[in-house]
């Protein structure tokens, strides 16, 4: 009976240890195998080789654990990318994103896929996607490509990654319910359109390292109430805050130096603008319908205001005399604006403090005869005197560094012009059909002169022009029917395409020993040219350059010269020889057309291998 007590009290203690053991046993954490997680102990996983890793699994919610570590126990483990993002390799070492057919609305691109730097998201990439709500970027990506991001009606929030040095065109266009895009310092360019129509958005703050940004690149984001242009930006493009109807106040920086053409147009809310004291131009339109706009400050270093610049302001104009001037606090008369009554007025002393006199001041005054522009004066701009045919006295006074395109073409009254030395340039058709002037002095400081600066000015008879300039460009005294003789100053090196063209009355030309560059047409058409000497530095002489100049009879061709046009002599019906220092044709053949003279064989005899008399 005792044994039979001890045997069943045996088991029952066999039975109870083995319950135990089958309770701990299930209490462990085992993923692959199937066990169930306490929230505790330890976790055995497969490895490659098949055998088992025991890890201590005090993990988190967040996969972290109790130490901070991720559940891998690399502090450093980023967060895998998004799944459906599709990777495209650059190299071995780098890898791109192409696209997203993922199904999740909130993408993570990581800094490294596999064992390569994700460095760029391709154009396109996520075009059109309906799907994706907001993306954050690793910081290896360096850059967004054009129309990454176009038209995604659904994104609101991007966090570009500090890596980003570029975003390209049209990078987030249309995409209207993004409200943060936050451009990171270290960005150096924002392409053309990149963030038009963003119209949720309600900031721009463009960093410091921001050297070039697109035109366009805010246009239409009627959301965006206020813009900071940091100090690495030198030229806010056109249009590039056009239409952003909400705007209310803008900053702009130090390096900005131009305000582009209708950059705030239309910016109807705009109140304040911060303009730094480097900017020197202002272009046309960049401020008009600003009609919030009540008052500005014009810095001192302004050199340029273009036409309709602060058109439909709420801007109080300076009136003296019968003009308009905006300036700041410390020279009200700092830019002319415009003449107040452009019917009226007859005859203009410009204000003794004006800087610079803005395009179109007095364009088409036609009743302008009389014009006196002071010392203080630095910047003629562009068309400002244009069309005013009864100007026949013109006062230009020392001081003044550019004349603008344009600036007094068909000035038919003027008779004679004396440029300062002060003058440095002379913009294109500055004095075009100016059809009466006939003596002009070329101030000694003139580096510049625009192309057709003098074209059309059929009375031209007398010129003189400065040592400092380099070259005669493109159509300068086009059509020039009077102008006979006329010395070309020694620093020349180059005579430009149709720069004498139709120039009949031009007898004789001295080209300068400097000059290398006699271009297309250059005297085409000067058919009383009878004396023109070559110089031996020049290279190249341009297709029918002297065609149809009808006096000459003899031309000399330098040894130096190793490219000669098409048809050059075409039309010279006198010209019977032309003396050639090269040679044989063979030995210019690589670099003269073959039909260099334009004329027939019989007609004009070439002497190779010309020594001189």
């Amino acid at each position: 009976m005792k044994k039979k007590l001890l045997v069943i009290l045996l088991s029952l203690c066999i039975a109870i240890t083995s319950a135990f053991t089958l309770a701990a046993c299930r209490g462990k954490n085992n993923n692959n195998g199937g066990n169930v997680d306490n929230g505790g102990g330890s976790s055995t996983t497969t490895t490659d080789d098949g055998k088992t890793d025991n890890k201590d699994n005090s993990a988190t919610d967040d996969g972290k654990t109790d130490d901070g570590k991720t559940d891998d126990g690399d502090e450093n483990t980023e967060r895998k990318a998004t799944e459906g993002l599709e990777f495209v390799f650059i190299d071995d070492e780098t890898t791109q994103v192409m696209g997203y057919k993922g199904t999740d609305a909130e993408v993570y691109i990581p800094s490294m896929e596999g064992n390569k730097r994700v460095t760029r998201i391709e154009a396109d990439a996520f075009a059109g996607n309906r799907v994706v709500t907001s993306v954050e970027m690793g910081d290896n990506v360096a850059e967004i490509g054009d129309r990454a991001f176009n038209d995604c009606p659904n994104l609101t929030d991007v966090k570009i990654g500090t890596g980003v040095k570029s975003i390209g065109n049209r990078a987030f266009y249309g995409s209207k319910s993004l409200t943060e895009a936050a451009i990171p310092n270290g960005v150096a360019t924002v392409g053309n359109e990149a963030f038009y129509g963003c119209s949720g958005l309600t900031t721009a703050a463009i960093p410091d390292s921001v050297t070039k940004m697109g035109y366009k690149a805010f246009r239409n984001c009627t959301g965006l109430t206020g813009a900071t242009i940091g100090n690495g930006l030198t030229k806010i493009e056109t249009d590039a805050f056009r239409d952003c109807t909400g705007l209310t106040s803008v900053t702009i920086g130090s390096g900005v130096t131009v305000i582009g053409q209708d950059a705030f147009n239309t910016c109807r809310k705009l109140a304040n603008v911060t303009i730094s004291g480097n900017v020197a131009q202002i272009e046309a339109g960049a401020f008009s319908d600003c009609s919030s706009l009540t008052s500005i400050e014009i810095p001192d270093s302004i050199r340029a205001v273009g036409v309709t610049a602060f058109n439909g302001t709420g801007l109080t104009f300076t009136e003296d005399n019968g003009a308009r001037y905006l300036g700041n606090s410390g020279n009200k008369y700092l830019v002319l604006i415009e003449a107040k009554d452009k019917e009226a007025i007859t005859s203009y002393d410009i204000n003794a403090n004006a800087k610079v006199i803005a395009d179109m001041a007095f364009y088409r005054c036609e009743n302008l005869t009389t014009v006196s522009i002071p010392e203080s004066v630095t910047d003629i701009g562009a068309l400002a005197f244009s069309g005013c045919g009864e100007l026949s006295n013109l006062t230009m006074s020392y001081g003044l560094l550019t004349i603008g395109q344009e600036a007094f073409a068909s000035c038919i009254g003027l008779t004679g012009l004396t440029i300062p030395d002060s003058v440095t340039d002379i913009g294109q058709y500055a004095f075009q059909y100016c059809q009466y002037l006939a003596k002009v002095t070329v101030g000694g400081g003139v580096m510049t002169i625009g192309e057709h600066a003098f074209h059309g000015c059929n009375e031209l008879t007398d010129i003189t022009l400065p040592g400092t300039l380099t070259e005669i460009p493109a159509y300068m005294f086009y059509g020039c029917t009077k102008l006979s003789n006329i010395t070309l100053p020694s620093s020349l090196t180059s005579i430009k395409g149709n720069a004498f063209s139709g120039c009949t009355n031009l007898s004789g030309v001295t080209i300068p020993n400097g000059v290398t560059y006699i271009g297309d047409f250059a005297f085409i058409n000067c058919t009383s040219l009878s004396n023109v000497t070559i110089p031996g530095g020049v290279t190249t002489i341009g297709v029918q350059a002297f065609a149809y100049c009808t006096t000459f009879t003899e031309i000399t061709i330098p040894l130096s010269v190793w490219s000669m046009g098409n048809e050059v002599f075409i039309g010279c019906t006198k010209l019977t020889k032309i003396n050639c220092e090269a040679e044989s044709w063979d030995a210019v053949s690589g670099g003269w057309y073959i039909n260099w003279t334009g004329l027939a064989e019989n007609a004009v005899k070439v002497n190779w291998n010309y020594k001189g008399n």
